[in-house]
């Protein structure tokens, strides 16, 4: 199901280039293979922990990559002519700008990205520009070799649930958030609130929000509110955890 809930917004547009295959290997990433896909697509492979990272094969005489912080996992781009920093990519920690999550059986992996401001005087910030859109082709290609989530921050879900009883339907939502998420039912709208801050509503009428479906031919919507903490953002999306055991029912009709 489409998700409902944007947690947030990559600082930089996304341009999206033709994919590479994944062979499936995963080395450490110290270890930056040079392997080459089909002539047309002229990338090659940076090999980590995570995933295998296509980028143009441009990089390869112009541009390197190190290690730069084992915790959280990030991998530094530098440009080898003037060793500006062009940008980073951090797996399992925080960035200036969401790229978004690659979902795996057991855990998945977030990533993050730096992409710092040139110095437009420098000699080289023509080049050193043009090696900055490797995140882009980083991007595509993570979404074609992995399950990949473009500028989606997805934790690994608990399955566990508790029931929220209401008038129309009994709905569940994370047993993690039972002490933290106070929930309160009013006319025809239950709402989710985190100490002050609200995090949605759903409502069981028509008017404002997003029309998720209906429940006996009662109509469904939900409401986001702006929250303040990664932590809320965390609660915010997990209304797709009612969303989902929702569209299990049969009496439940997606719109």
């Amino acid at each position: 199901m489409k998700r409902i809930i944007a947690l947030l917004a990559a600082a930089c547009m996304i341009i999206m280039f033709a994919g590479c295959q994944n062979d499936g290997k995963k080395a450490t990433a110290d270890e930056a293979s040079t392997e080459q896909t089909t002539e047309a697509e002229k990338v090659t492979k940076v090999s980590t922990p995570y995933a295998d990272l296509c980028v143009p094969e441009s990089f390869d005489k112009n541009v390197t990559n190190k290690v730069s912080k084992k915790d959280p996992y990030t991998l530094t781009f530098s440009s080898k002519k003037d060793n500006t920093v062009l940008f980073d990519i951090i797996f399992n920690g925080k960035g200036d700008a969401l790229m978004g999550t690659i979902v795996g059986e057991k855990e998945n992996t977030i990533v993050y990205m730096n992409v710092p401001k040139l110095n437009k005087k420098s000699d080289g910030y023509e080049d050193n520009l043009g090696y900055q859109q490797g995140v882009n082709t980083i991007v595509k290609y993570l979404e074609k070799d992995y399950d990949f989530r473009v500028d989606e921050a997805i934790e690994k879900q608990d399955s566990e649930t508790f029931d929220v009883k209401t008038k129309v339907v009994t709905l569940k939502y994370p047993k993690k958030w039972e002490k933290k998420v106070k929930v309160t039912e009013k006319e025809d709208t239950v709402s989710f609130k985190a100490g002050d801050t609200r995090l949605f509503d759903l409502r069981f009428s028509k008017g404002d929000g997003n029309l998720l479906g209906t429940y006996k031919d009662t109509p469904i919507y939900v409401v986001e509110y702006k929250v303040k903490t990664d932590e809320q953002k965390a609660m915010q999306q997990d209304v797709n955890v009612i969303i989902n055991n929702l569209s299990k029912d049969k009496d439940f009709k997606i719109n």
